[in-house]
C-alpha cells in the first residue's frame, strides 16, 4: 500500500462515516439551536443528536458542533484535492528547481495530512515527515 492509497482509505472510511450521520439532512449541527431544554445538540432535520444530561459541558459541546458532519465532509474533500494536486505534480515535475519543489512540497503536505492516521493498523512509520 502506498501513502497515497492509505490517505485516500482513510478519508473512505471519514467520509462514510459523517455522511451516515447526516441521516439525509445537510450535515450542519447546532448548539441549543431548538426551543426543547431536553437536548444540547440539534441537527439540520431538527433531530436531537445529544441529549443534556450533564455531559457534554459546554465547551465540549461546542467542539462536537465545529466537527459536525457537513465540515467533516469538507475536510475530506480537501484532502482529496491535495491528493490529486500532489499525484499531479509528482507527475509533471519535469523541471527540478521549481515543480520539483512544488511536488515535494505537496508530498510532504500529504504525509502531514496522512499522519493523523499514524495510529492505523496500516500505516507505515517509513511515511513519517
Amino acid at each position: 500500500m502506498t501513502l497515497t492509497e492509505f490517505l485516500a482509505a482513510r478519508l473512505d472510511e471519514v467520509k462514510a462515516t459523517a455522511a451516515a450521520a447526516t441521516h439525509g439532512g445537510n450535515g450542519r449541527w447546532v448548539l441549543q439551536g431548538h426551543p426543547s431544554e431536553s437536548a444540547m445538540i440539534w441537527d439540520s432535520n431538527g433531530s436531537a443528536v445529544v441529549y443534556n444530561e450533564g455531559s457534554p459541558s459546554e465547551a465540549e459541546a461546542a467542539h462536537i458542533v465545529l466537527h459536525d458532519p457537513a465540515h467533516v465532509l469538507r475536510e475530506v474533500e480537501a484532502g482529496r484535492k491535495l491528493l490529486a494536486a500532489s499525484q499531479k505534480a509528482v507527475r509533471e515535475a519535469d523541471f527540478p528547481d521549481w515543480h520539483g519543489g512544488y511536488a515535494s512540497g505537496l508530498e510532504d503536505a500529504v504525509k502531514y495530512r496522512a499522519e493523523v492516521y499514524d495510529s492505523h493498523p496500516d500505516w507505515d512509520e517509513a511515511w513519517r515527515p
